[in-house]
Formats: structure tokens, C-alpha cells, sequence
């Protein structure tokens, strides 16, 4: 799935974000409380796989830092 999120990041600022597979649906967010502030919705899975691990990375061509 993609979504436009202009303004998302900000290279002198720390923002935070969440990710839930809760139930078989996968959401993103922003901020610190799961759940608030959704700007992407997948499917909701009816056979959800168990998430094993996860990968996060920066665009092509882009420079980022991640804090877990």
C-alpha cells in the first residue's frame, strides 16, 4: 500500500511512528500511543500470518537514522 505523507519527516526533528498487525490488520501511525493518528491502512488479513520480523528502511537514494 502507498499513502502521500508530506511533511512526515524532518531531518532536524525526532518523530515518532507505530506499526500494529493487530487482529490480521496492518496500520502506521504517528506519535507514541497505537492506535491515534492512522495514515495507513492495509487489508485486514483473514488467515494473518504470525510476524516473525519486521523491516524498515529509507527510500531509495535516501540517508536516515533509526532508533528502535
Amino acid at each position: 500500500v502507498e499513502v502521500e505523507t508530506p511533511d512526515v519527516m524532518h531531518c532536524n526533528e525526532t518523530r515518532y511512528f507505530w506499526i500494529s498487525w493487530k487482529n490480521g490488520v496492518i496500520e502506521v501511525g504517528r506519535g507514541l500511543v497505537v492506535g491515534n493518528r492512522v495514515f495507513m491502512v492495509w487489508w485486514k488479513d483473514p488467515e494473518p500470518y504470525k510476524v516473525n520480523g519486521i523491516a524498515i528502511s529509507t527510500g531509495f537514494g535516501a540517508e536516515g537514522k533509526w532508533k528502535f
